[in-house]
């Protein structure tokens, strides 16, 4: 890691640690810190109009747009579209870190039948 990775996982870490008893927030910082692998994400990170408040927010408008009653879900694909909008982060920005919307090729499938059969 880069000493730019490392000051934007500080600094995300910062603010989780500000507001720690939140489950959302916590998950929110896990999230970027693993996705934090290159310095095009660190400068994104460090942004100073973004924070982890900031992406929380973006989702919980989202999910009061999608409410049913006083029920509102984002799916968790859809969350992390919405905080890789919030922070401006391309799908190609992640420095290689495969996330849920990673497409497997072919050659990456495995036939579980066919291990199965070879047992």
């Amino acid at each position: 890691m880069s000493e730019l990775t490392n000051r934007a996982i500080a600094h995300i870490t910062e603010q989780m640690m500000q507001d720690q008893n939140n489950p959302a927030i916590v998950a929110l910082e896990e999230y970027l810190t693993d996705l934090c692998t290159s310095d095009s994400v660190a400068n994104l990170l460090l942004s100073k109009d973004k924070s982890l408040k900031g992406a929380l927010k973006a989702i919980e408008n989202v999910a009061r747009k999608k409410a049913v009653g006083n029920c509102g879900v984002v799916p968790p694909d859809e969350a992390v579209d919405i905080i890789r909008g919030y922070y401006g982060i391309q799908a190609n920005e992640d420095g290689g870190t495969r996330d849920a919307h990673a497409e497997t090729k072919p050659d990456e499938i495995i036939d579980v039948m066919a291990l199965l059969a070879g047992m």
